[in-house]
């Protein structure tokens, strides 16, 4: 669903339904979705290994959905405990964040890594701040939709999530199960590593 709406009216008795993704809060519908925890939690085993201590965290565009955000902020809240605790940095402020509160985070904390939602914003931001990737910070899209911009992060082929959302919803009409269900199911798709070169070896 667009931005900010999360409720769809509709005569749910008569169908049976399939949501894509978690944008739809109401009704809870079975659904198909990308794995935001695990794609995260990747994310920042790529950076560890690779030698980032102080690494960030940033929602940076508006179309991230309350429930996906939750998941991928509990995975870096999971994250930093692995981290040296003068390492750990708090969140970016803002869901999304604006450029104003991106600087003022950024200048108060320096990471020298950034898991970001969507990374066209944050690139423009830290050039405006004279830091540049991947020399000054590492960067992670977690969000995966732009690969021209040939960021490292993780990509669920939405053409996937699609392909399971119709074998799950053939499975209901052959069940003849029609409705808003009492218990739901919930299909997570694994997202891939893609490299980039935004993500480097600290010190490459």
């Amino acid at each position: 669903l667009p931005p900010g709406e999360h409720t769809l009216q509709f005569e749910w008795e008569r169908f049976s339904c399939v949501a894509l993704g978690l944008t739809l809060q109401s009704p809870l519908l079975h659904h198909v979705t990308e794995n935001h925890f695990e794609a995260a939690m990747l994310g920042i085993q790529r950076c560890i290994e690779r030698g980032y201590r102080r690494i960030g965290f940033a929602f940076s565009e508006a179309n991230d959905s309350p429930q996906v955000g939750e998941r991928w902020l509990s995975a870096y809240a999971g994250g930093q405990l692995r981290l040296a605790p003068a390492d750990r940095i708090p969140i970016c402020p803002g869901d999304p964040a604006t450029e104003a509160e991106f600087a003022q985070w950024f200048c108060a904390n320096q990471p020298d890594a950034l898991l970001v939602t969507h990374a066209r914003p944050v690139l423009d931001w830290l050039r405006k701040l004279g830091k540049e990737v991947p020399r000054d910070v590492g960067l992670i899209d977690l969000g995966g939709d732009h690969p021209e911009l040939n960021c490292a992060g993780v990509c669920c082929n939405p053409t996937r999530i699609g392909a399971l959302a119709i074998e799950m919803l053939i499975g209901l009409m052959h069940r003849s199960e029609v409705g808003v269900p009492a218990t739901r199911h919930e299909i997570l798709l694994t997202g891939e590593w893609r490299e980039g070169f935004t993500l480097p070896p600290r010190g490459a």
